[in-house]
């Protein structure tokens, strides 16, 4: 198993690189009144390809910890359930 991931990395990064070769064509890019140097035009798709993927695996575990810090803590139906049942056991006289 630890073979086959090795080898899928391994074939991801020479397609990475294959692809960079390929697309040296030097690029800027423009936004608004901001310009950046020449890079790459394989290099900026991957970057941007790259940024895009840790973001889209990122945002959602951010939002679920916000989500999970302004919720206060909540009691399971069954959790309720179960200390109802120990109140009530609890609270019975045998005699």
């Amino acid at each position: 198993m630890k073979v086959l991931a090795f080898l899928i990395i391994g074939l991801a990064i020479v397609g990475a690189a294959l692809f960079s070769v390929q697309n040296a064509t030097s690029v800027s890019i423009q936004f608004l009144s901001w310009r950046s140097i020449e890079l790459p035009l394989g290099l900026i798709l991957i970057l941007s390809f790259t940024v895009g993927l840790l973001l889209a695996v990122i945002l959602p575990l951010v939002w679920r910890f916000a989500a999970a810090r302004d919720e206060p803590d909540k009691v399971s139906f069954a959790d309720r359930d179960r200390t109802a049942f120990n109140q009530k056991a609890t609270n019975k006289d045998w005699d």
